[in-house]
């Protein structure tokens, strides 16, 4: 509403500024100046009213005329800001922009919307990229995210999307856009869209071919493994003929203990960590129905190898420093 004594008045793009005016004598013309553009408002003895719609910052000034064609000496003049409508954030936590799609077909959104003036609606834009060997699906699919709410500000929201209806194959691709739009009645909505997100139905060849990465990996860590073992080895030994020669526990074969208790430490989390992937591949392959003879094969090596680690002797040797420990303990 347009006032006299407030010279700063904030407005959103687009919307209708009421004008309700007295006067201390009759007149019989009104109209207001909008950065120099004449509109013209209703006259009524003392009384002006009228509205306009406001797009843009400008300077408005409110003038009358008497029956003498007088004007008003200082008219009241107002400034209008207005106040830009930006698009809503959205912050997406789940799912990566790269990831594969488990066998249960649900992919979960978990994001992070804000906007000024709240939400109208959000939903996905998606399609199927097949592999270039099958005929593409050209179908533009939308998907409408119904949890979100309209009044709140900021929200989480958390969808579980469906996608078991596609009946989607091994090596086929969904790729996605996240959009949300504000609730700008006046203007229309902003319109927020984050990504791409590609989720794949893994196939095979991935399934090997993360077990190839792994493989190196382990080799690799096997290696510091068996170089750490042997370093074991050698510490216990020589402990043992020490103790051999006096059952008191010096200060420098405390620290040979300490020394052989970390080491081992080191050689269970090394295996604990390579039994951990293992267990992420083994899942991704148990959620897909991927497995087949080579890939069974596959496990039982890596399994051997981590047996081949874990020997009787290493074992042993665990024991030892565990009784050497207890020994510095009591």
């Amino acid at each position: 509403t347009f006032s006299a004594s407030s010279t700063d008045i904030p407005m959103l793009q687009g919307s209708i500024l009421q004008i309700n005016a007295n006067v201390n004598k009759t007149i019989n013309n009104s109209w207001i100046l909008i950065d120099e553009n004449e509109i013209p408002l209703t006259t009524e003895g003392k009384d002006i009213t009228g509205e306009v719609r406001i797009d843009n910052s400008c300077t408005i000034v409110l003038m009358c005329q008497d029956d003498y064609q007088i004007n008003n000496i200082n008219p009241p003049l107002n400034r209008i800001n207005i106040i830009p409508d930006y698009k809503p954030q959205i912050f997406v936590s789940s799912p990566d922009n790269e990831f594969s799609i488990n066998d249960n077909r649900i992919i979960e959104i978990d994001m992070q919307i804000i906007d000024d003036f709240g939400f109208s609606e959000s939903w996905l834009e998606y399609k199927i990229i097949k592999p270039d060997y099958l005929t593409q699906d050209s179908s533009l699919y939308s998907y409408s995210i119904n949890n979100i709410s309209l009044k709140l500000k900021a929200q989480r929201v958390i969808n579980q999307w469906d996608v078991s209806h596609h009946s989607l194959a091994p090596d086929d691709k969904i790729e996605f856009y996240i959009l949300v739009a504000d609730n700008n009645d006046v203007t229309g909505p902003s319109v927020e869209r984050v990504g791409p997100f590609i989720g794949k139905i893994p196939s095979l060849e991935d399934l090997f071919k993360s077990i190839t990465n792994l493989e190196n990996d382990i080799m690799e860590d096997t290696e510091e493994i068996a170089l750490t073992i042997d370093e074991v080895y050698d510490l216990v030994d020589e402990l043992e003929k020490e103790l051999l020669k006096s059952e008191d526990v010096s200060w420098e074969q405390e620290q040979k203990i300490n020394e052989s208790s970390q080491k081992i430490d080191e050689i269970l989390s090394d295996i604990e960590s390579i039994n951990e992937m293992l267990e992420d591949i083994q899942k991704q392959a148990e959620e897909n129905d991927l497995f087949n003879q080579d890939l069974t094969d596959k496990f039982n090596e890596f399994q051997e190898l981590l047996d081949s680690i874990l020997t009787p002797e290493m074992l042993e040797s665990i024991n030892k420093i565990k009784e050497l420990m207890s020994k510095m303990t009591t």
